[in-house]
C-alpha cells in the first residue's frame, strides 16, 4: 500500500513496519490523509497498549531506520479505541481516513 506526498512515493506498509515495535503501540495503520500542499500528509492511526495515554509523532521518531526518507515519517497521529475492519479482515483504510 503506498500514496503520493510532495510527488514522492510513501510506502505505508514500510512505514507501519517500522513503528510496530514501539512498546506503547497496539497496532498501528499508515494512510494518506489528502492536503492541498503535499498531495497527501503521512497519518498514523494508533490503537494504545492501555498503559499508555498518547502516543505523538515525537514517540516515532527512534523507531525510523536512517534509510527513511523524512517525507515519510508521521505528519499526524490519530488514536483509535479500534480500527473498522474491512470484509477481508484487514483495517479498512478508507474507513480511517473517514473517522479521522
Amino acid at each position: 500500500m503506498s500514496f503520493i506526498k510532495c510527488g514522492l512515493d510513501v510506502d505505508a506498509v514500510f512505514v507501519e513496519n517500522c513503528l510496530k515495535a514501539h512498546h506503547k503501540l497496539q497496532d498501528i495503520v499508515v494512510i494518506g490523509v489528502p492536503d492541498v500542499e503535499l498531495d497527501n500528509k503521512v497519518c498514523g492511526c494508533v490503537i494504545l497498549k492501555s498503559t499508555y495515554a498518547d502516543f505523538t509523532r515525537g514517540d516515532a521518531y527512534p523507531l525510523y531506520p536512517s534509510s527513511l526518507p523524512p517525507y515519510q515519517h508521521l505528519d499526524l497521529v490519530y488514536t483509535f479505541a479500534k480500527f473498522p475492519m474491512g470484509p477481508d479482515g484487514l483495517p479498512d483504510r478508507d474507513a480511517l481516513r473517514e473517522q479521522r
